[in-house]
């Protein structure tokens, strides 16, 4: 079965970019400049436009924000235009200071997607099955839509009722920019035939000293591994290198994710049986509780032949429900202390309309619905109910600021969407022409 294996495809992408900076043939150096082969990108005018290289991206130092909801990841795809995903990473405030902090933001490896494509003139899928699935015999491992005949895996949704049910499969694919970040589909068994075959040509490389491997796609992997920059406070401990983490011994080495919506995965090493020896659980659905936690617990108890707490992972689970659901009753809860009796100050059809983001390629509608107001993406009203989307527990991303002109007309709002990022401003362009018309008058 294949499943949607996440930022787990970083590595890979990074090792693509590898091959490629490797290659004589193709003009693309680790430190080429962004702007240079995306010449759109280079028309931000702060430090990120101006010095942001390959490096950068890869490794996640940027500063560019993260891309939610808001703009991207609802079903894993991005909301706005692949034409317009440049523009867009071009226009974004930065929410870090460059070079100096970690963000694990998907707009960066979003523009390797087009410069991986500008540079080879193929789709990256493409890319990366001629320069590693082939040559690693990595044969399930696609970049395309789902597809019941490849045992791709289906989504999963718990009801409150904890009932189960299939939602539509993650959307992004190498259609998208945000295949080469979240895209790929992949079998256990092909993920681990790419992190032993990197580890293997690592070394080599380490021991040789040189940036290549015989019969090997992986290229500068001791790059690769480099660590290019800090996350968290720790400088001795956890660093992000290029698609992948970095940790110092001794630490606790227990990894486990939510890596797209409903998909989940972990690993567990066995330091009994060597370094290179971990329990890997992925899973296609997003339960009351951790299931790939639990049953990674539960297999790693077996081949290490401890089974005496056995009996307990049931009553584990029964613990473990009320904790998943403790973020959304919290919520619930400070919104509630937050509501008003107050009125609002026009009818909620004057709240109704199409409002802009700065460069207008995201444009949210609101339409009132009896005594309420609905917010959705223009043209995808439909994905309220039939997509998974991330979880936003911070009351400022429920809240809508509306600004009223001084004749009655609104002509804006403030949305907090992005909470590393200052709250953003969508106007609504007709009532603001009707506004000016009538201070002429």
């Amino acid at each position: 079965m294949l499943d949607r294996i996440a930022s787990i495809v970083k590595l890979l992408t990074v090792g693509v970019v590898a091959s490629l900076v490797y290659d004589d043939a193709c003009e693309l150096e680790w430190d080429t400049p962004i702007r240079q082969c995306l010449p759109e990108f280079g028309k931000r005018q702060d430090i990120i436009g101006k010095e942001a290289i390959v490096r950068d991206l890869l490794a996640m130092r940027s500063g560019l924000p993260v891309s939610h909801a808001s703009s991207a990841h609802q079903r894993a795809e991005m909301i706005i235009p692949r034409s317009e995903t440049i523009r867009m990473a071009a226009a974004v405030e930065a929410v870090a200071p460059f070079r100096k902090k970690f963000v694990d933001s998907q707009w960066n490896y979003s523009l390797v997607t087009n410069l991986v494509e500008q540079v080879t003139g193929k789709t990256f899928g493409t890319v990366a099955r001629e320069k590693f699935l082939l040559h690693l015999g990595m044969t399930c491992t696609h970049f395309g839509p789902h597809e019941d005949s490849k045992n791709d895996a289906k989504a999963h949704a718990v009801r409150d009722d904890f009932s189960a049910c299939t939602i539509l499969s993650p959307g992004a694919t190498d259609q998208t920019d945000l295949a080469v970040a979240v895209g790929c589909k992949s079998s256990l068994h092909d993920v681990l035939n790419m992190y032993q075959s990197f580890l293997s040509a690592l070394a080599h490389q380490q021991k040789y000293h040189t940036s290549s491997t015989l019969k090997s796609p992986w290229k500068y992997t001791r790059m690769i591994l480099d660590p290019h920059v800090v996350v968290g406070s720790d400088n001795e401990k956890l660093a992000y290198c290029l698609g992948i983490y970095r940790i110092t011994l001794p630490a606790v080495l227990i990894v486990s994710s939510m890596n797209k919506q409903l998909f989940e995965a972990i690993g567990y090493p066995i330091p009994e049986f060597g370094t290179r020896n971990k329990v890997v659980v992925f899973a296609n659905a997003l339960p009351v509780v951790d299931s790939t936690d639990i049953v990674a617990q539960l297999a790693l108890s077996i081949i290490l032949g401890d089974t005496s707490l056995e009996e307990e992972f049931l009553s584990m689970a029964e613990v473990a429900q009320p904790f998943q659901i403790t973020g959304y009753s919290r919520l619930y809860d400070r919104m509630e202390e937050r509501k008003t009796e107050t009125t609002p100050s026009l009818p909620l059809e004057q709240y109704e309309g199409e409002y802009h983001n700065a460069i207008g390629n995201v444009i949210n509608c609101i339409k009132a619905i009896g005594d309420k107001l609905r917010m959705t993406v223009k043209d995808r009203e439909w994905e309220l109910c039939e997509k998974g989307m991330w979880p936003f527990f911070s009351p400022k991303w429920h809240k809508i600021h509306f600004k009223l002109f001084a004749l009655g007309e609104i002509v804006s709002f403030t949305w907090h969407h992005d909470l590393l990022r200052s709250p953003e401003v969508f106007e609504n362009n007709d009532n603001i022409v009707r506004s000016r018309i009538w201070a002429r008058i």
